[in-house]
């Protein structure tokens, strides 16, 4: 059975709006995938052009009367992967991109401007251990090294990320379930943020971390330090091209520790921690050997409501809110 591909929705950023996950934060599973009529050879490749529409481009927040908040973006992805053997390769992915609306601005970002991801390298093996007698489960794995071409990367002044997998997968009664867990972690200069220049508005402090310049001021949250992403998903195959897949990720960020100081809160204490999901419902049909087209909706929201009583249904923002957290999108992709 073919695995229907994770939509490149996934990397439009959180720079834009709290709609989008944040590649360059390596909190995501975005794992290369290798579609039916992918070449045979040692070498393969793909390319995927994504058009995205948010919720709050039709809805207006009931409470607070703000306007319509209009998004759409499209999103080229270009990934590759190098055959080492029959389960091991070696693979790479990179995203830009770009806001056609102009419904998000903060210090770090302008309007409409063009948004690379981090780069990512890593290696993986398809089948470290497969137990055949009882479960049929297939255990894979992979290693990833992300480098900080993002905005939000430098800005973070992060120098590299480090992230491992393992993952197991079935196939039972006509369904392909997967369950995996990422852990990520981030190197960076600082445990903060830096603050630019013009943004006179943040609370600021000079920079702690491990290569403190005194001329570095920084600010804003703390910076995060790890993350762990929980991924579940389950795939049918309705035809030979046809595939409706569900993938839900439960995600776990942990901040720098900081010393106490004048500008912390008396409230704050140890490491913070946010949690997140995202979930993806996902229709791709198979057209020939090398393209796949995909429909969907993307929800990636907190794990909770704002007043943090009740948890949000991970598919769909029921809040009634407009910030963009579910949006619509369509794939094209093609492999080689």
């Amino acid at each position: 059975m073919r695995t229907a591909p994770i939509p490149a929705v996934a990397v439009l950023l959180l720079l834009l709006g709290n709609a989008r996950p944040a590649l360059a934060e390596g909190a995501l599973d975005l794992r290369l995938q290798a579609p039916a009529g992918m070449s045979a050879g040692p070498f393969s490749g793909g390319l995927t052009l994504e058009n995205a529409v948010g919720l709050g481009t039709f809805l207006e927040n009931p409470d607070t009367g703000r306007m319509k908040m209009p998004y759409y973006a499209v999103l080229l992805t270009l990934e590759g992967a190098y055959r080492l053997s029959p389960d091991l390769s070696l693979r790479a992915r990179f995203d830009v991109e770009k806001e056609i609306t102009s419904s998000y601005a903060t210090a770090t970002t302008q309007r409409r401007q063009l948004a690379p991801s981090d780069l990512w390298l890593g290696l993986h093996h398809e089948r470290l251990f497969v137990e055949r007698w009882v479960t049929g489960i297939t255990v894979e794995g992979d290693v990833r090294a992300y480098f900080p071409t993002s905005r939000e990367s430098r800005y973070a002044t992060r120098w590299l990320g480090l992230a491992g997998r393992l993952g197991l997968s079935r196939s039972l009664g006509g369904y392909d379930f997967t369950a995996g867990t990422r852990f990520t972690k981030h190197l960076a200069r600082y445990t903060q943020p830096l603050v630019p220049d013009y943004a006179d508005d943040v609370q600021s402090r000079p920079c702690v971390g491990l290569a403190v310049d005194g001329g570095d001021i920084c600010g804003g949250a703390a910076a995060v330090s790890s993350a762990f992403t929980h991924d579940f998903g389950v795939a049918y195959d309705l035809t030979r091209t046809l595939t409706l897949s569900a993938t839900l990720y439960v995600i776990n960020r942990f901040a720098f520790v900081r010393e106490p100081d004048a500008l912390s809160s008396p409230f704050a204490s140890g490491e913070g921690q946010r949690d997140l999901t995202w979930g993806i419902l996902d229709l791709s049909y198979q057209f020939g050997p090398h393209v796949t087209y995909s429909v969907g909706i993307s929800s990636y929201q907190p794990a909770k409501t704002e007043d943090g009583q009740r948890l949000r249904f991970p598919f769909w923002d029921l809040e009634g809110r407009a910030e963009n957290y579910t949006s619509f999108y369509l794939d094209v992709a093609g492999t080689f």
